[in-house]
């Protein structure tokens, strides 16, 4: 890509997005199902919204303010989900 069109991390935000990836799937080509194929030329048709560079800078400053919340909050579940097997495996033991 050309960095002074697109950034690299924001184009690949944009491939990891739901829209895109099923875009790649109908355009995917092959009868192996773990193997498809997809065109140079569809791939280079696929219709991307690309905002100035600054707004994509803003969007993945945002995203990863998001990205570290929801890693948090990760962390925070597997903590209570490791805390309520502990006091379910001392409650079932007897003390």
């Amino acid at each position: 890509p050309n960095p002074f069109l697109i950034d690299p991390r924001y184009l690949e935000a944009l491939m990891q997005a739901t829209p895109a990836r099923e875009y790649l799937m109908r355009i995917a080509a092959g009868t192996s199902a773990s193997m498809k194929k997809i065109n140079r030329a569809n791939l280079l048709n696929m219709p991307l919204r690309v905002p100035p560079l600054e707004d994509q800078r803003v969007f993945l400053a945002t995203l990863g303010t998001l990205r570290k919340a929801m890693n948090a909050q990760l962390e925070r579940l597997e903590t209570a989900r490791s805390f309520a097997r502990k006091a379910a495996a001392t409650a079932l033991d007897g003390g």
